[in-house]
């Protein structure tokens, strides 16, 4: 164990040892060994000059410095293109424009009827007597438009007759478009049916929302539960409808169905509807079922716009 630290001490050169071995001893006694050191470094005052390493382009190295950010950006071909499209737009609280419409008025073009009647060049400048007539599903006038000369390219109608009747969603409508030149020459040309999956109008209580059983409840308008997507996305527009414009205001949801029983499920199934698709309390919601003939069965959101 000495012999071993004679050796550390040399090898460090802290001082230079040398051992003294006294001659060897009886049995049974240890071994006599004499260390002696000397101090090889000298003492000085001088103080050593300072190594302190100096960079030139210390204060411009965070300008120099990469974006590491631009490294981690994905190149937009190597991109899923579910990642280019924000998640908010899937968001069922948000209104979808996409989806079915809410009428709030009908137009039609009797300017583009008459060309296709009447060949260009005669009814460009000729004057003309026109009529616009709308009938409903029983064959009855429901509504008449006239007039003379050029007949104009867009005709916008609110959906009330002159009787003050409104046009119902779930309700078929035919326009008969009729033209008479100056010499009393007929052209009649039949257009397409209407057919109103869901229309606004205003009432005494606030906007009248019909909307079409049959879409909602099946052809013979007898379901409980909204199944088909043609519905929901009815439905669904009803609810954007209400959320651009008339957020949180009361609501009352009214189905005319066969019977009583069938009704109130028919109410109760649009409300749970309106109530998760609106996010408001059940209070503000009103179910009111209601009994009418098969022509006349449709649901309908009231609005209450007014107090």
């Amino acid at each position: 164990m000495i012999k071993i630290l004679t050796v550390l001490l040399l090898s460090l050169g802290l001082t230079s040892a040398r051992s003294e071995q006294t001659p060897p001893t009886e049995a049974g006694q240890s071994t006599e060994v004499v260390i002696k050191g000397e101090e090889t470094k000298k003492v000085t005052s001088e103080k050593p000059p300072p190594d302190i390493p100096i960079d030139e382009n210390e204060a411009l190295e965070k300008t120099l410095r990469a974006d590491d950010t631009l490294f981690l950006t994905k190149p937009f071909l190597l991109t899923g293109w579910k990642n280019t499209f924000p998640s908010s737009l899937f968001n069922p609280r948000l209104v979808q424009p996409w989806r079915t419409s809410i009428s709030q008025a009908l137009q039609f073009n009797l300017a583009e009827r008459l060309a296709r009647v009447v060949k260009v060049s005669r009814s460009k400048h000729m004057p003309i007597l026109w009529t616009l007539t709308v009938v409903d599903q029983e064959g009855q006038v429901f509504q008449r438009f006239e007039g003379s000369g050029q007949p104009p390219s867009l005709l916008v109608w609110n959906g009330q007759n002159d009787r003050q009747e409104w046009v119902e969603a779930g309700q078929s409508y035919s326009t008969i478009f009729a033209f008479k030149d100056p010499i009393g020459v007929p052209y009649t040309d039949v257009g397409e049916s209407l057919e109103i999956l869901g229309f606004v109008h205003p009432g005494e209580r606030g906007l009248h929302m019909s909307l079409d059983s049959k879409l909602l409840f099946g052809a013979q308008k007898d379901q409980t539960e909204v199944k088909f997507q043609g519905g929901k996305n009815l439905l669904r527009a009803a609810a954007d409808f209400i959320k651009r414009s008339h957020y949180q205001l009361p609501l009352t949801v009214e189905a005319y169905a066969e019977n009583m029983a069938i009704a109130t499920k028919q109410a109760q199934a649009l409300k749970s509807y309106l109530l998760e698709e609106l996010v408001v309390p059940e209070g503000l919601i009103e179910a009111a079922p209601k009994i009418a003939p098969f022509a006349e069965r449709h649901a309908e959101i009231l609005i209450h716009t007014k107090n």
